[in-house]
């Protein structure tokens, strides 16, 4: 049992020393870095998204009243090809 905690201990020891030295900061910083930018990649990707659909649903709306319009004029004549 005391074996396991030394062994425990001395891996978090060896952890937090190595993680002082100039090139696991880097690192360290290069990955916080990287997935910041993946974070805002992802939000951004969302926001595009989300002004697509809302694009796409205007237009889907302008078409569905210009066909609307379209239906109720020619409405008028369907009986005149049934006479």
């Amino acid at each position: 049992m005391t074996t396991r905690f030394l062994a425990i201990a001395a891996a978090a020891i060896l952890c937090c020393s190595g993680c002082n030295d100039p090139y696991s900061q880097r690192r360290i910083g290069m990955r916080t870095q990287h997935l910041a930018e993946t974070i805002d990649d992802l939000g951004e990707r969302e926001q595009r998204g989300l002004r697509r659909l809302q694009e796409e649903g205007e237009t889907l709306r302008k078409w569905w009243r210009s066909d609307c319009e379209r239906f109720q004029r020619r409405a008028a004549t369907i009986p005149d090809y049934f006479w």
